[in-house]
């Protein structure tokens, strides 16, 4: 038994350690929210004791007291934890994650991986050739196929709530405003977050019925964790409902598109990136191309369609209706 506690105890103090980023400080009760987060069970206590063991041995740890809390940070940079095992590739895929991904994972967890997003920046920052720290940025770039448009604004307490609420399956109680302005409380189940370009929605069923809603989280005013468990709806999938269409302004039809078109680089980008697998795209013999797919009419595809028609030279464009029982291609 005192192994095993020995064990145990050399385990925090080594996930304590990693936690301490190199180049910024951070204080007790980030270090506690990370561990807890990733599962870790200790009292605060423990942990004061772990940091000032660190602080005090040989292990390059320093504590800044001039402000309050204090501040941790480690001085060391040749230890094999400021790299956790990541190269280029792994650093610019974290950090990719963290900028363009975190509102789709739950904050808790966001917290729990800071080390690794503070190893992914050091990694980029000391294996770049010059001024590193303001040109690694510079070396990845967004183009959207959208009109850009700002996010919405949601309260970080709202969002951190419902995470929570979805993380751990819990029931919240909120205060919704519609787009008319009109405002309701209603005790709902969250069942799945789902961003839709700018905007955020959680998707989720009320106490008293089964009825599958979606809420703008930027619309949500207030929002309590309950102690209640959440109620799934039988059978629900997230990917299969958001499949359905109810995010593409209403649910659409499915039809065949035959598209004819002229422009060789569009033949190209599509077979690159299909709107299905199993698409097909032929070269006719006088020199154009012809898409043939099974896919939703909705407001993205017409969009698209508006978009592209005069790059792709489209000569012709076809929608045969399908029904449930259609053979797909």
């Amino acid at each position: 038994m005192r192994e095993s506690t020995s064990l145990n105890e050399a385990k925090l103090l080594l996930n304590v350690l990693k936690r301490i980023p190199l180049n910024r400080k951070i204080t007790t009760s980030e270090i506690y929210e990370q561990l807890t987060a990733a599962g870790f069970k200790m009292h605060r206590r423990s942990l004061q004791r772990y940091l000032k063991a660190l602080t005090e041995g040989d292990m390059g740890v320093e504590c800044d007291k001039k402000s309050i809390p204090f501040g941790y940070r480690r001085t060391l940079s040749t230890n094999d934890l400021d790299r956790v095992g990541i190269g280029a590739d792994g650093s610019l895929l974290l950090l990719l994650a963290r900028e363009h991904l975190r509102y789709q994972m739950p904050p808790d967890l966001t917290n729990s991986m800071s080390y690794l997003f503070d190893a992914a920046e050091r990694f980029m920052t000391e294996n770049s050739k010059s001024a590193p720290e303001k040109q690694w940025l510079s070396k990845v770039c967004f183009v959207s196929g959208t009109l850009p448009q700002l996010p919405p604004l949601i309260r970080p307490k709202i969002f951190n709530t419902v995470s929570e609420a979805l993380f751990k399956q819990k029931k919240l109680d909120v205060l919704y405003s519609t787009s008319e302005g009109e405002e309701f409380e209603r005790r709902i189940s969250p069942l799945g977050l789902v961003q839709q370009d700018v905007r955020l929605y959680l998707v989720c069923c009320y106490d008293d019925t089964t009825q599958i809603r979606n809420f703008a989280l930027h619309r949500i005013r207030s929002a309590k964790l309950t102690d209640f468990a959440a109620e799934e709806s039988k059978g629900f999938d997230l990917r299969r409902y958001v499949d359905a269409g109810p995010f593409n302004y209403g649910r659409s039809e499915m039809v065949r598109l035959e598209l004819i078109f002229t422009n060789k680089q569009t033949a190209v980008n599509l077979r690159e990136t299909p709107f299905k697998r199993d698409q097909l795209i032929e070269e006719l013999p006088d020199g154009t191309y012809k898409l043939t797919v099974d896919i939703e009419d909705s407001m993205p595809l017409k969009g698209w369609l508006a978009m592209w028609r005069e790059k792709a030279g489209v000569i012709s464009e076809k929608k045969t209706p399908l029904n449930k029982t259609s053979p797909s291609k």
